[in-house]
């Protein structure tokens, strides 16, 4: 069984190691993308998930500053990246490097050529949302007694 929210929102690949660009396409092809992670308790749940799954040290997310150097932004939507682990000792702001991956043993970000190849984290998108008549035949209205 898959394992319990809110771990089953990602998948970690450690198989084949795939460049930033391939780990994206592999992950929209499954109908995801590469991991965001707005928030610091996000950031908890990836890392908890990717040791769990015996991930190796870092794995690809879904960051990248390839469109303006230093403005890091999510995949997925194209938002600015509001909330933020980066590595102390790095200045996400390298000429060369525009996607990022988070180091599993302390969940922090660096910046990283893009064409290297590494594992990387899919997130399962959430279903959509469903539509007023499934919701009438899920759960129809109690029926009043006669008068």
């Amino acid at each position: 069984p898959p394992p319990p929210p809110p771990f089953n929102r990602y998948i970690i690949y450690t198989e084949r190691a795939k460049t930033w660009h391939e780990a994206l396409a592999s992950c929209i092809q499954q109908g995801g993308t590469l991991a965001t992670i707005p928030t610091a308790l996000r950031n908890s749940e990836l890392r908890a998930w990717a040791v769990v799954a015996g991930s190796s040290p870092i794995i690809w997310i879904g960051a990248t500053d390839i469109e303006e150097e230093g403005v890091w932004r999510w995949v997925d939507t194209n938002a600015l990246i509001t909330w933020s682990n980066w590595r102390q000792s790095d200045k996400p702001v390298n000429q060369r490097e525009h996607c990022a991956y988070m180091e599993v043993m302390n969940g922090e970000w660096e910046d990283y050529n893009c064409r290297k190849k590494l594992p990387y984290a899919c997130e399962a998108r959430p279903p959509p949302a469903p539509h007023s008549a499934a919701l009438t035949q899920l759960s129809p209205s109690p029926r009043l007694p006669p008068p």
